[in-house]
């Protein structure tokens, strides 16, 4: 109603205290928002009997600290306030005697246990540049991947923001989206709106390509954006999404900012693009890289060829993962040849940033060499089920194949097991750990990984040929260093014959003494039977 720029901020979830209070109290002193707090779907019981109830809004009519105390003045107009009512400390002082609706006063820390958001509305007038853009969106290749039911629509629109900073004067940027609607009050229809650091103005490596794209889609009218360009950023790719039953998208988008801003159109197309759909199943959904089960997530060889016609010959890469609006989704490209990998380095990544974003993410990369690289697919928290589109366009002739995951094509032995009394030697006495029998029947060739579901410490895992007792007798192979990686340790690929009394299995920690659960995963090109030795 006011015409201004409305922003909600949620006080029970994410709330960044310190910065939000300075941001509206500064804003309300120089007159620059008008605010009300709006109570959630339930009120409780202590917020009711002060004659709040849900689903409203609160006019503020003061921001105010005093000796310290950080308080918010709030009219009710719909009850004036009985000498028997209670509050805050601030209440008594906060009545003026007038007849009427009473101002009451809360702590500002006290806000979150009667509201459940902060509505604040800006003035536009207090920037110096503006831009606004009236669009619509065409509908998404990931239309069919990213939603439940065929009745859904998926759009998603890109447009490049150009802003001239002043060095000695940093401006933030403010975008502002409204989507028009001939029925406001219908819910289920989706926006986002996210915001990434365009190739073109890099001024140094690849690690600051990615501003930020983790902007989650809600079934608001409109969306508040707010950035602080990096220095030297003069050029950024703004991706406006909807989801919902509408077929049609259309939307203004307004950029504000003390700086110069104005809106392009994006870029053509790279040249090259490849396409393909897959999903986070049961077996597949491992999570971020903090997750032992990280390397069962989606991965991708990414084959960039070279082309004698290429300026300088190498590519640049748009890559692009879209998923339903409830999916955190991230993609990241990696220096491993197109193998699968289970954890990684910072120096490993060629592009793709640590953040992952509600329906979509995306980067872009540029002067990555001819050759084979591994893409991840991944979800924030392990088990989480969806389906996923991914695109990818380059300069350079581009393939993409699935990677197998570990293991595939071969048998598979699981083992669980514990370091415990008696059976917790560390590395100094190898031979005083849980072991497990391993018979081959052929020359085979098997590889063994060893995790900590706990946890990640320092282990390793060794492959002994047995004696007549069934003792170890020689080392054969093992994992190698001790390591506490995420994913846990490999013994990787080794050929072994039949022999009378078989292999042993040995998992050890590298101090004695550590009690925990581990499990063996073992695989094999031909049959094999594995064991715990009791």
């Amino acid at each position: 109603m006011s015409g201004w720029l409305p922003e909600t901020i949620p006080l029970r979830t994410g709330l960044r205290s310190e910065a939000a209070w300075q941001r509206i109290r500064n804003g309300f002193s120089l007159g620059h928002c008008v605010l009300t707090v709006g109570t959630g779907k339930v009120v409780e019981e202590g917020s009711s009997s002060l004659g709040l109830v849900s689903s409203h809004d609160y006019a503020v009519i003061d921001v105010r600290e005093e000796r310290g105390v950080r308080q918010l003045v709030i009219v009710n107009p719909w009850r004036a306030v009985s000498g028997n009512d209670s509050w805050t400390s601030g209440l008594r002082e906060a009545r003026d005697g007038a007849e009427g609706p009473q101002p009451l006063v809360v702590d500002w820390e006290s806000l979150p246990a009667h509201f459940a958001a902060l509505h604040v509305n800006w003035d536009p007038a207090t920037f110096d540049n503006s831009a606004t853009a009236h669009l619509s969106a065409p509908t998404s290749t990931a239309a069919s991947a990213s939603s439940s039911a065929a009745s859904r629509h998926r759009h998603v629109k890109r447009i490049r923001l150009e802003v001239e900073p002043d060095p000695a004067l940093p401006s933030e940027v403010w975008l502002f989206l409204a989507r028009h609607s001939t029925a406001p009050l219908e819910k289920g229809e989706y926006i986002g709106l996210g915001v990434a650091r365009s190739s073109m103005s890099l001024t140094g490596s690849d690690d600051a390509l990615r501003l930020d794209d983790s902007a989650s889609m809600h079934d608001n009218l409109n969306d508040l954006y707010r950035f602080l360009p990096e220095p030297g950023a003069t050029s950024f790719d703004l991706v406006v999404s909807h989801e919902g039953r509408a077929p049609n998208f259309r939307f203004t988008l307004s950029a504000y900012s003390n700086s110069r801003v104005k809106f392009l159109e994006p870029p053509a197309p790279l040249p090259h693009a490849v396409k393909t759909t897959g999903s986070w199943t049961t077996a597949t959904a491992g999570g971020n890289h903090t997750c032992p089960t990280f390397l069962h997530n989606p991965q991708y060889c990414v084959t960039i060829k070279s082309s004698s016609g290429a300026a300088g010959g190498k590519a640049t890469l748009e890559v692009v993962g879209e998923t339903d609006k409830d999916s955190p989704i991230n993609v990241k490209l990696l220096f491993r040849g197109g193998a699968r990998i289970a954890e990684f380095e910072g120096r490993d990544v060629v592009g793709g940033g640590s953040t992952y974003a509600h329906g979509r993410a995306s980067f872009s990369v540029r002067d990555v060499a001819p050759g084979s690289y591994t893409l991840v697919v991944s979800s924030f928290q392990p088990r989480h089920l969806a389906d996923f589109s991914l695109v990818l366009r380059s300069s350079l002739p581009v393939e993409l194949a699935p990677v197998p995951p570990e293991g595939a094509g071969m048998y598979a032995r699981q083992a669980r097991g514990a370091w415990s009394d008696g059976c917790d030697g560390g590395k100094d006495a190898l031979r005083r750990n849980p072991r497990f029998a391993l018979r081959v029947t052929r020359a085979t060739s098997v590889k063994v990984r060893l995790q900590t579901p706990a946890g990640p410490r320092p282990i390793a895992v060794s492959l002994f040929s047995a004696s007549r007792t069934g003792e170890p007798l020689q080392q054969v192979a093992s994992s190698g260093a001790y390591s506490d990686a995420v994913c846990g340790v490999v013994l990787p690929l080794t050929r072994l014959e039949p022999t009378e009394h078989g292999y042993l299995v040995v998992p050890s920690t590298f101090q004695p003494g550590v009690h925990a659960e581990f499990s063996i995963s073992l695989y094999a090109d031909a049959p094999v039977t594995l064991a715990r030795v009791e």
